[in-house]
């Protein structure tokens, strides 16, 4: 699968500029810049483990996001606003802006930790090179709560906000432990918008982006 990175890189940045208007965003942008999150995979193998898959992943996990939200809160009007996402206000509990800010940037962590390296493996009987994505973490903090972290050098942060992007994986969090499932039931529990961004997650991952590996 091969990615167009710069017509990701200009809806991603379309999308924060537009949806996003609180102090910061334009920082969180320029810090993107320094680093590899639009040229940087997903994963290293499990999805989009090609060039431009964190970015594309973030898209994906935001256009998710807008359909479920408007599924769950606007069921009469889904059809007509699935991706437009004009009509979400869920009574003043979140909009548009909560929705960019969790969606494209709850996997910023991932930017600086992959690398191009190089492995043996058998073809044919013989040995050959074959390139791969290696995961080479510098600043080890978690996923959800680095992310959350990262961003807050940045721009301010709500409640729900955080929540939902420190508990985004669910289940599938690294270093998964009985404390972390509580809080994560617990946070789930009390906000929806943490279950939208999770599933959306979930979609994208497991649904969306395998499909679009078989391309």
């Amino acid at each position: 699968m091969v990615i167009d990175l710069a017509k990701n890189k200009q809806e991603f940045e379309e999308l924060a500029r537009k949806f996003i208007k609180r102090d910061g965003v334009e920082k969180v942008l320029a810090w993107l810049d320094t680093t590899d999150f639009y040229t940087a995979p997903a994963s290293t193998k499990y999805h989009l483990a090609v060039e431009g898959g964190l970015c594309q992943h973030s898209l994906n996990v935001y256009h998710r996001m807008v359909a479920l939200c408007n599924f769950h809160f606007n069921k009469e009007e889904a059809d007509d606003n699935i991706y437009n996402g004009a009509n979400i206000d869920v009574d003043g509990a979140f909009n548009m802006e909560n929705i960019a800010v969790v969606a494209l940037f709850h996997d910023i962590c991932k930017a600086n930790c992959y690398v191009k390296d190089f492995k043996n493996v058998k073809v044919d009987g013989k040995w050959v090179q074959e390139e791969y994505w290696r995961w080479d973490e510098q600043f080890v903090y978690g996923h959800g709560s680095k992310s959350v972290y990262m961003l807050q050098q940045f721009m301010r942060l709500y409640i729900d906000e955080a929540q939902a992007i420190r508990f985004h994986m669910g289940g599938r969090e690294d270093a998964l432990s009985e404390m972390y499932e509580r809080q994560a039931a617990m946070v789930f529990d009390k906000s929806p918008f943490a279950v939208l961004l999770h599933l959306a997650d979930l979609m994208s991952s497991y649904l969306l982006e395998k499909e679009e590996e078989d391309i």
